[in-house]
């Protein structure tokens, strides 16, 4: 971080600084663009919005020594992300940035002192940028089309609809009491169906092999994508259907919201929290 600090004052002379000065607005805002766009290029990704610094920005963050920590401790992590990929056009400003030789001096004369003020305002806004570089954030606003989807709604509606009655191949008719029924796949099925993803009832009998009829509609598994194989359930847009390995059949679930996982019946949490099932799929569209 204190690299960072640094960096950030690079070619600012040493007599523009006082306790409460970060010295030079514009190069300030000049890194955090540099920082910005190396990081949409280390992780394409990332889809949170390129907020430029402003003046009230820079005002604020010079007088709260927490909120600035927190700011630079997440612009130092692209910074580590970059020196694995140095051949990347954002990454080799970034860098070039760092073998400044007059910015050693900066340092070691700079007075970290600040007041402590409050700066609500900008704490707000750091953890907005901060979050839009979370896989979960990611993948919601990548994929908020398909979570939003009448196709979705349409699917979660019948599952709802039918952890009270008691579904087979042919339909869902009489009722039963809510809980599980060790069915899980066949009322995903009915899932699907409701959604209008398919017409016709999928044959696959094991809940772990579902992701073939999956990719048959067209969905695809982000853990088959690049970084894709450390996503958990939490990080899966709303909508994904969850394939699990494990047990004698494995699972199949589809996220209804952050606490609501649904198949033939209800679970506040991804089954792999409170059983030993691993995720294998997370299928959207």
């Amino acid at each position: 971080m204190k690299k960072l600090i640094v960096l950030l004052l690079a070619s600012i002379s040493l007599s523009a600084f006082a306790i409460e000065n970060l010295g030079n607005y514009n190069e300030w805002k000049r890194l955090h663009d540099v920082y910005i766009n190396a990081l949409k290029e280390v992780n394409p990704e990332y889809s949170g919005q390129k907020r430029e610094m402003n003046q009230d920005d820079f005002g604020l963050l010079q007088k709260d020594v927490s909120l600035r920590e927190k700011y630079l401790d997440f612009m130092s992590d692209i910074e580590e992300q970059c020196a694995s990929k140095p051949e990347l056009k954002g990454c080799r400003e970034l860098l070039n940035n760092t073998q400044d030789k007059d910015i050693n001096t900066c340092l070691g004369n700079f007075d970290y002192t600040f007041t402590n003020e409050s700066i609500d305002d900008l704490q707000e806004k750091v953890e907005m940028i901060y979050l839009a570089a979370t896989p979960a954030a990611q993948l919601k606003e990548q994929y908020k089309s398909y979570s939003e989807s009448t196709q979705v709604a349409n699917m979660i509606a019948r599952l709802r609809r039918n952890l009270t009655k008691l579904c087979t191949s042919a339909g869902c008719k009489t009722n039963r009491k809510a809980g599980s029924t060790g069915k899980c796949l066949r009322y995903v099925k009915w899932g699907w169906i409701g959604g209008g993803f398919t017409k016709t009832y999928p044959g696959t009998r094991h809940a772990r092999d579902s992701g073939g009829d999956l990719k048959r509609m067209g969905f695809k598994n982000l853990m088959e994508q690049a970084g894709g194989k450390t996503l958990t359930a939490r990080d899966a847009p709303i909508g994904s259907v969850l394939v699990y390995e494990r047990g004698p059949s494995g699972h199949v679930e589809v996220k209804a919201g952050q606490n609501e996982y649904l198949s033939d019946f209800k679970a506040a949490s991804p089954i792999n929290e409170y059983l030993n099932r691993k995720l294998i799929g997370i299928y959207v569209k």
